[in-house]
């Protein structure tokens, strides 16, 4: 459905996920990144915000706070 509404030009978050470790998140956002490296998900974007910048790059979430 959130793929559909952007092709109708509605924009915005669609979902968030919340975990209760900097450790899991990161864990996470690890696996979300290459699930994102799949071409048919080259318009979904991915961030991750823990307070502290994360040690590590990640291929396709956004870790920056300043877009």
């Amino acid at each position: 459905m959130p793929r559909r509404k952007r092709v109708l030009g509605q924009r915005g978050v669609k979902a968030v996920l919340l975990y209760p470790m900097n450790a899991l998140a990161s864990d996470q956002a690890g696996r979300i990144g290459e699930y994102l490296a799949q071409p048919e998900f080259a318009q979904v974007a991915a961030g991750l915000y823990i307070g502290d910048r994360p040690d590590t790059d990640f291929r396709r979430v956004m870790t920056r706070r300043q877009w």
